[in-house]
């Protein structure tokens, strides 16, 4: 354990800051456009000479357009910072934005809460206030902020500012964003002492420098002669509460308490769930709601990974989206490295790479963490099943549907991983499950097209074709340009005997979004169409 410094952060390189900017310009194209920008230029002004000469126009307009060329230099240079060009048109850059914030210095929050790249996180003991009448306790506020301070000392992965440098604010009241600011903490501990009817009150709180919300206030009541006795028992006592808040589990602490974040990270883990492309969008406009409102929230930065891991996989093989979420990804273990969720975001990145092993491995550590944790098991199974391991997908597909009893795709994916393995049995016993469990959630939600759209094959594959047509035809109507919801429909109408509307629905699927050729090429719904001359030309494989 060491103790933390302020120069921690003053003593960073100027060359790291050097680089990170460095990868940000290539990673927002800004050098590519200075360059295009150059290159047109010189071809408008080598034209605008010749034109402005043949034209006759007055003396000072081949300057005034010279002008306007350097003026539009800059212009073009911030655009380019700021904004990307993506398949759905000009967005803002809101991850890289933020990510700038930590370099640049602009959030020191955000910079605390990952302890500059340590996970580590950091805390400030503030002085106590001698708030008795007689102002006869400073000695016991000495000694308790220096007893809660050894024993702070004492727990690994966590930082600890010098007493040197928090005795620079002293004893009055003291402003949290000073505290912040000046020092680059996520957290402090302040208190105070009173005098009350010969008795002595000690009062305790927890500040979360981000949102400013104090978290865990306590008072302890004790007499005089006690001194050194409470000094003890109240320091093991905070140190035991932020032994648990913020090293062991900081997933349940106060920094990832934020409750406007909270709220909207679980509203995006709700979209997210849905599987399409539109509540794709939704569940990411929610993670960065989150982020928006709390910088240092690691759960809604996987959040963030997910939706543009999955994005990567199902509907835009673009390498910067996948950059994106390798950068959520990497923000989200900084910052809560032992939340689950941060996990099954590297698991994501890791299919994303072809690499099933090592997401295997990371969405085993996320259900170390937490076992009841949905994405882990559903995306591990995800990830066998797109690499023809089908008995080993089947196990956690079937272990993600006992973690949400409502889900009806976890349980509905099984059926044609049972139809590979030649297990007719097993795959009527899923479908009649995951067909229930269909029309529960569309009770609840009848807009709910995935559920319309996976329980079409389910019910083609148990006979009944005319409920199944139906279902198919209202998920096709109700979410156009959707590529799982095209995929889907062409392994619908290849097992139903359509192919040529099956081969058409692919081509929506690649026209739209992108194919994922390893579960292309495992998905055994397509076999009828797999020999066909168009099926190379279209999927690739």
């Amino acid at each position: 354990m060491r103790i933390y410094e302020k120069r921690t952060f003053t003593d960073m390189s100027d060359r790291s800051h050097l680089r990170v900017v460095w990868q940000e310009f290539k990673d927002r194209k800004v050098l590519k456009v200075a360059l295009v920008y150059i290159l047109m230029s010189w071809g408008v002004m080598q034209v605008g000479e010749l034109l402005f000469t043949a034209l006759q126009l007055p003396e000072g307009s081949y300057s005034l357009l010279v002008i306007l060329v350097f003026l539009g230099f800059p212009m073009a240079l911030v655009l380019a910072w700021a904004y990307e060009i993506t398949p759905d048109g000009v967005r803002r850059d809101v991850v890289t934005d933020l990510v700038r914030q930590e370099t640049a210095g602009g959030n020191p929050t955000l910079l605390s809460a990952t302890s500059l790249a340590q996970d580590i996180p950091c805390i400030v003991i503030l002085p106590f206030r001698d708030m008795t009448a007689e102002q006869d306790k400073s000695y016991f506020c000495e000694g308790l902020a220096e007893e809660i301070q050894n024993e702070l000392c004492k727990l690994e992965k966590l930082n600890v500012v010098s007493r040197a440098h928090s005795a620079q604010f002293g004893r009055e009241a003291i402003d949290i964003s000073t505290v912040a600011r000046e020092l680059e903490v996520c957290a402090a501990l302040e208190g105070s002492v009173r005098r009350s009817s010969g008795d002595v009150r000690v009062s305790v709180q927890l500040v979360d420098t981000t949102s400013g919300i104090n978290t865990w206030p306590q008072s302890f009541d004790f007499q005089q002669e006690d001194d050194l006795e409470i000094q003890k028992e109240i320091a093991q006592r905070v140190a035991e509460f932020i032994k648990v808040s913020l090293v062991q589990h900081p997933q349940s602490g106060y920094l990832d308490w934020d409750p406007v974040a909270y709220d909207h990270f679980l509203r995006g883990m709700q979209f997210f769930r849905r599987r399409s492309a539109t509540n794709t969008t939704y569940a990411r406009q929610m993670f960065r709601k989150a982020i928006e409102q709390q910088a240092c929230y690691g759960r809604a930065w996987a959040g963030l990974a997910y939706t543009y891991g999955f994005e990567y996989l199902n509907f835009n093989h673009s390498g910067n989206i996948r950059r994106k979420a390798v950068r959520a990804s990497k923000r989200a273990m900084k910052l809560n490295s032992s939340s689950p969720e941060a996990h099954v975001a590297r698991g994501i990145i890791k299919i994303t790479h072809n690499k099933p092993n090592e997401a295997d491995e990371a969405f085993d550590t996320a259900v170390a963490i937490d076992p009841e944790n949905f994405e882990a098991w559903y995306f591990n199974a995800f990830n066998w099943a797109r690499n023809g391991e089908w008995a080993r997908a089947i196990r956690l597909f079937d272990r993600a549907a006992g973690c949400d009893e409502e889900d009806y795709q976890s349980v509905l994916l099984q059926s044609q991983l049972y139809v590979s393995l030649g297990d007719e049995a097993g795959s009527k016993r899923v479908l009649k499950t995951g067909i229930a469990r269909a029309n529960a959630s569309l009770a609840q939600r009848p807009n709910d097209y995935r559920a319309l759209n996976i329980g079409a094959l389910a019910y083609l594959q148990i006979g009944e074709r005319e409920i199944a047509q139906q279902w198919m035809s209202r998920s096709l109507q109700h979410a156009p340009q959707d590529a799982i919801i095209e995929y889907n429909a062409a392994c619908f109408y290849a097992l139903s005997g359509d192919l040529e509307r099956s081969m058409a629905c692919l081509r929506n699927c690649r026209d739209y979004g992108a194919l994922d050729d390893e579960w292309l090429n495992n998905d055994s719904n397509l076999d009828a169409v797999r020999g066909l001359p168009d099926f190379e030309t279209i999927t690739g494989s």
